[in-house]
């Protein structure tokens, strides 16, 4: 994939979308505030469109949450729409990224850092969307074609 710019990434969830987004060499990942999934698909797919805008990001990748035997879980449909809108609508190049076990590592993070409830839960969903990245970021390294 030729580099454009930073990558960022999504966490979808039905009321918190996780945001982390790269460094411009595409190599470390940092977490940005989430967003509230509050609004519309098509309102929601401008809004991270924005995001990706705004960040300079050639590239949106989304989080799909694949069950443990691989088939497609929880909001696959969902991701995939979404994304598939971003490209077609926005004109931004996306990706999915199979982020089983992302969630659980976030808590276990935060929980290790002796972090409260209700901290955890603010901070979980970038924290997840972070480790998606970085290990998408870790893959890309190894100078495989991701496609």
């Amino acid at each position: 994939m030729k580099d454009k710019g930073r990558i960022l990434c999504i966490d979808y969830g039905e009321a918190r979308i996780g945001v982390a987004i790269s460094d411009p060499t595409r190599t470390i990942a940092q977490a940005r505030e989430h967003i509230a999934n509050n609004c519309g698909a098509k309102a929601l797919a401008a809004k991270i469109a924005g995001l990706a805008s705004d960040s300079d990001a050639g590239l949106v990748v989304f989080g799909l949450p694949r069950k443990l035997d691989g088939s497609d879980g929880g909001s696959c449909t969902a991701i995939r729409a979404l994304a598939a809108a971003i490209k077609d609508e926005f004109n931004i190049e996306t990706a999915l990224w199979d982020e089983r076990f992302s969630t659980v590592s976030a808590e276990n993070i935060l929980i290790e850092a002796d972090m409260s409830r209700k901290k955890r839960k603010e901070k979980i969903d970038s924290l997840s969307a972070l480790i998606i990245l970085q290990n998408y970021l870790d893959f890309l390294s190894m100078g495989v074609d991701e496609r």
